[in-house]
């Protein structure tokens, strides 16, 4: 069954409108409909057709008409077999209801019934099942032809293909392509190859290209292979690299090296390392570190190190590490690597190294982003020491937004020991935002109890801000405590103004109070 019914609920609550008779009668017929079609999908035949019997004679205006007679004509199917009765029931309902979203199944099973009548002595049907075949109506023609196929019709194949010759339609040629793929034989894959080649849709040519790639065998990989050296448009070579990338045929590894190594189109050069990142073969590893050490073009180099960033090998990971350690490669790309290893398990000593090593700000910063994104205590304690001690003011603020990935429930303590033992005021608001991101409950305690102690106007500016940042009502009587006590004005002024960003009836009634 290809159809599913929509859920009753969700028709339900879209449905919309005033209450009523109305109503209760779409409820009901939904109601009788969704009972009926469960007994269907449960297989349950005979209650099934009465159940449907039920809903056709009580719901004849339901917009479930024509899905309950396709079902009843399926039940009886399955009742009694591949029957007269059977065909004549899907012939009625197909010429009743055309414009069914069950009209193409219905021819589908059509044929499929007819194909096993003329089988049985009932020649006669041969003549009915021709006929949808040929017809002008492509899409009975494609839906005829499909079924044809899954019985194993020996003239399917060619008739398939004239249908194809003859259309005008790229949506049809597009579903064409589709059956054909369904097809075996040398004859099969000369077609789909035509067609990646010539095709006026490139929709279509695309299509025919991935129908080549899940073939599979050594003749449709030589057809891709001639699509890349044709006068095919850059797209059409580009589904054929992906196809190829997909294809369990053994040797493209090096094939697909090779082309990205040499092209001078970048944008294949990068398909082609992407799709070398995608094959099983093993030696795609070592292939696409020799790109990202050597590939003429920036572009292959950064697709390399991202297919590389994919394959959890230490192999890749040294390639990576090299990479981001290589002064004379680009910051770009060097960034680059420090994230790709971010994707490797166990990838944070490495990155350290990475952060350790090098002298510009940009790339040390996005090694701390990228420790970030590791889940490690000993990374989380670099961290922390990286926030407090390092001299570079930027480098320790990009520690302490980095930690913040990385602390759970419960850790907000971690922050407040960079507040306390950081000696910048950047560092410490750094640490005040981010403390405002953690759990509400804990971070205003914290947060709270800071406001307190804290001698520095500017950074009880701070703690006010970032306790006006929970949205939390329960921030409301520590900011009404500040506006009204504290000894700056300058504080005071702040505690009203995140009194009123939180803007909660709580908050609004405190700035009343204040105002009283």
């Amino acid at each position: 069954m290809k159809k599913n019914l929509i859920v009753l609920v969700v028709l339900v609550c879209v449905a919309g409108g005033v209450p009523g008779i109305a109503s209760a009668q779409n409820a009901s017929a939904d109601a009788a409909y969704s009972a009926a079609y469960d007994l269907v999908l449960g297989e349950r035949w005979d209650e099934a057709q009465t159940a449907l019997a039920a809903f056709l004679r009580d719901h004849g205006s339901s917009p479930w008409q024509d899905d309950a007679r396709y079902w009843t004509c399926y039940v009886d199917e399955k009742r009694s077999g591949a029957s007269k009765a059977a065909f004549s029931c899907y012939q009625a309902f197909t010429e009743r209801y055309r414009d069914s979203n069950w009209a193409d199944d219905a021819k589908v099973n059509m044929v499929r019934i007819g194909q096993e009548l003329v089988r049985a002595g009932n020649p006669e049907y041969a003549t009915l099942v021709k006929s949808m075949q040929a017809s002008d109506d492509e899409e009975v023609a494609l839906a005829a032809l499909y079924a044809l196929q899954n019985v194993g019709d020996d003239r399917a194949l060619q008739t398939v293909m004239a249908l194809y010759d003859r259309s005008t339609s790229e949506r049809m040629r597009g579903k064409i392509v589709y059956v054909l793929g369904n097809f075996d034989g040398d004859a099969v894959t000369a077609k789909l190859a035509e067609i990646a080649m010539s095709d006026a849709s490139t929709s279509v040519r695309k299509n025919a290209v991935y129908a080549l790639g899940n073939r599979d065998e050594a003749e449709s990989v030589e057809r891709l292979k001639a699509i890349l050296t044709s006068k095919a448009d850059t797209e059409v070579k580009k589904a054929a690299l992906n196809a190829l990338g997909n294809s369990d045929v053994a040797g493209l590894a090096a094939y697909l090296g090779d082309l990205a190594r040499t092209t001078d189109d970048a944008e294949l050069g990068k398909t082609a390392a992407f799709a070398l990142g995608n094959t099983d073969d093993p030696a795609a590893t070592r292939i696409l570190a020799g790109l990202l050490a050597n590939a003429r073009s920036d572009e292959v180099r950064k697709a390399s190190l991202f297919a590389l960033g994919n394959r959890d090998e230490a192999e890749a990971q040294q390639a990576i590490k090299t990479i981001a350690l290589d002064a004379n490669a680009s910051i770009e790309l060097r960034k680059n690597a420090v994230f790709a290893l971010a994707n490797q398990d166990d990838s944070g000593p490495m990155i350290k190294q990475v952060f350790e090593a090098s002298r510009e700000t940009e790339l040390r910063k996005a090694a701390l982003y990228a420790i970030g994104n590791t889940e490690s205590a000993e990374m989380k304690a670099f961290l922390v020491q990286t926030a407090i001690n390092d001299p570079d003011t930027e480098i320790a603020k990009a520690a302490t937004y980095a930690l913040s990935n990385q602390l759970e429930d419960g850790e907000a303590d971690v922050l407040m020991r960079i507040i306390s033992e950081s000696t910048r005021s950047e560092v410490k608001k750094a640490a005040l935002y981010q403390l405002a991101e953690q759990d509400v409950s804990e971070s205003l305690a914290l947060l709270k109890r800071l406001l307190e102690d804290e001698k520095d106007v500017e950074l009880r500016k701070a703690v006010v801000y970032a306790i006006g940042n929970t949205e939390s009502d329960d921030a409301v009587p520590i900011l009404l405590d500040a506006a009204r006590n504290d000894a700056s004005v300058d504080v005071r002024k702040a505690a009203v103004n995140a009194l009123g960003n939180i803007g909660s009836p709580k908050a609004q009634e405190a700035i009343l109070q204040l105002l009283n």
